[in-house]
């Protein structure tokens, strides 16, 4: 007979715990269950959910007595063999070398909270010849299930790069993750990004950047400084933080980009290289650099090699600072526009493929190694997509002198504004 026991997880969803027994000696064969309603988890206990997991514990005690439970469902905790390492013995060695193998202070955190939340507490204590094919994808279909689709994509990624890791070491001869495809989670989560992106715009329109302009302007020097250099150069959030006095030239207007700050619950605010890791060069306006003259004038009384400190006035700002004051900015005045750092980037790499400006070029502004990567920065406006109508108008005119339609007609036959608007009469009458 199957153990039920209700409980709640921090979303505050109902779920049962199902313990069956295996035998004298064996472990506990475990499972949760959650039970659903128009596809959403149900919050209140009830007969009707107290049934549903009846029924379910009776599925799991048959496949129980069938032998059919996976190793992990099974509560199988793969012994390592003799001269074998455990997953977890694998995963922390590689934490301790992955500086050194170039990753970025903020992905080591974040695979480690993968590790730590995710993959050591199911598959922590196997060896690598406990872990085969059908074993990971049962692990990484169980996170699927319990922390959604994105949270298994992310542990397979850590997970496969764990076992790279083995193989580049020549402790392993192949990785059981790389066969496994998350097709409906990859499908589901890119659904999500662009849903999300109809949302909320990636840039600024003209008319926020004036309204923004202008709440910027009764704001504290700081931010002002903060969101000039933003909005001038389209650097990251992290790098506008770590600038310091030494990387500004007042006699020419520019700003040397050596180093990112960034901030993890582990290590605290650390610097770290610039994301292609190559120093580059940005310009900004007078204007800008006389509001930096005050700036640094403004902190005789508390020397700091920063540009950006925190209230102490020494210490280096954090860039989460930064994107709390946007957004506290946007609630305070009631913006209608949703307001952060990195949309600035946005915005910088938009106007400056509007102005013509070449991807190659455009990639080195904006640091990246890849011309590709520079592509998805870029957004169309509806001021360039109206004089690139009006261009294409001026040219058929002169190439046809005879066209007897206006050129109000005539451009509502061009794409404007994204939409296409079919005209019922010829948009360029006949030539005789």
């Amino acid at each position: 007979m199957a153990s039920i026991a209700a409980g709640y997880n921090k979303k505050g969803e109902l779920f049962y715990i199902i313990r069956v027994s295996r035998g004298r000696g064996m472990k506990l064969a475990t499972d949760r269950f959650y039970p659903t309603a128009n596809g959403h988890r149900i919050r209140q206990e009830s007969r009707k959910t107290d049934a549903m997991a009846f029924y379910y514990s009776k599925e799991f005690e048959d496949r129980v007595k069938k032998g059919a439970l996976s190793p992990i469902e099974a509560g199988d905790t793969g012994i390592a063999l003799p001269g074998e390492e455990t997953l977890q013995q694998i995963g922390d060695k590689f934490m301790i070398e992955m500086d050194s193998l170039g990753y970025a202070g903020k992905t080591q955190a974040n695979y480690k909270a993968i590790l730590k939340k995710f993959v050591y507490p199911a598959l922590g204590g196997y060896s690598p010849s406990h872990l085969t094919e059908p074993v990971c994808e049962d692990f990484l279909k169980g996170i699927s299930s319990k922390y959604g689709e994105n949270a298994s994509k992310r542990a397979r990624m850590v997970l496969c790069t764990t076992f790279d890791y083995e193989i580049n070491a020549g402790q392993i001869e192949e990785n059981p993750v790389e066969r496994i495809k998350l097709k409906e989670a990859k499908f589901r989560a890119r659904h999500r990004l662009k849903k999300r992106e109809a949302e909320t715009p990636k840039v600024y329109t003209m008319e926020q950047i004036e309204e923004l302009g202008r709440v910027m302007q009764k704001q504290p020097l700081k931010w002002r400084v903060y969101y000039s250099i933003l909005i001038e150069t389209g650097i990251r959030r992290g790098e506008c933080c770590a600038l310091r006095w030494k990387n500004v030239d007042f006699d020419t207007g520019r700003l040397c980009i050596d180093q990112s700050c960034n901030y993890t619950p582990d290590k605290g605010i650390f610097f770290d290289s610039p994301k292609n890791g190559k120093t580059r060069i940005v310009l900004i306006s007078p204007e800008t650099i006389d509001l930096m003259k005050e700036l640094r004038k403004s902190q005789e009384k508390c020397p700091s090699v920063f540009v950006f400190t925190r209230r102490n006035g020494s210490d280096v700002m954090s860039p989460n600072v930064a994107t709390e004051y946007f957004h506290e900015l946007e609630v305070k005045h009631s913006l209608s526009f949703h307001c952060s750092p990195h949309k600035f980037r946005h915005t910088f790499a938009s106007l400056a493929a509007t102005n013509n400006t070449s991807p190659v070029t455009l990639s080195a502004l904006l640091g990246h190694t890849d011309q590709r990567a520079s592509r998805r920065y870029t957004h169309p406006y509806t001021e360039a997509e109206e004089a690139a109508a009006k261009g294409v108008i001026e040219l058929v005119e002169r190439r046809f002198p005879l066209i007897t339609k206006s050129e109000e007609s005539l451009a509502k036959t061009l794409r404007i504004n994204g939409k296409f608007f079919p005209d019922p009469q010829p948009a360029i009458g006949c030539i005789k």
